[in-house]
């Protein structure tokens, strides 16, 4: 048996002190400064992109109202949940890049209820992987977590 000591790193959102960087371009593009709350989460995405890139395993944790139709008994009692990310890819459609999701929930697409997922197209029903934009975790993501490659 080969015992292979994991290299686990986990980098927590610091909240008001995240992304300050990002706020002077952003602000001079826009003429308006983005939240603390809204920049510590674009890190976030950022930063699971550049773990992917890695060829990283990369955990996200998010609320997950993302799945449900907003206004729905579901959507409103949902709570926190972490999912493993195994694959991204550009959507030239959508031009958007979409994280592959895979959920613990089992091989099934029937808790991806919320049109903007399109689960019809993006999820594989034998295995329940389902294919999710980027932007869309980007409004839940709370944490991520990574092993890296030695």
């Amino acid at each position: 048996m080969i015992r292979v000591k994991p290299d686990f790193k986990v980098r927590f959102q610091v909240g008001f002190l995240e992304g300050w960087l990002d706020a002077i371009p952003a602000f001079l593009r826009s003429g308006r400064m983005l939240s603390p709350k809204q920049l510590g989460k674009k890190d976030l995405i950022k930063e699971v992109h550049q773990e992917l890139a890695k060829e990283n395993f990369v955990a996200l944790s998010y609320w997950t109202p993302i799945f449900y139709v907003p206004g729905t008994e579901r959507y409103n009692k949902s709570g926190q949940h972490a999912t493993g990310i195994v694959g991204r890819r550009w959507n030239k459609t959508e031009r958007v890049c979409e994280l592959k999701l895979r959920n613990s929930w089992g091989a099934s697409c029937a808790s991806y209820l919320n049109p903007e997922l399109k689960a019809k197209e993006k999820c594989d029903p034998k295995t329940g992987y389902i294919w999710i934009p980027d932007f869309i975790f980007e409004r839940e993501i709370t944490d991520v977590a990574y092993y890296t490659k030695k």
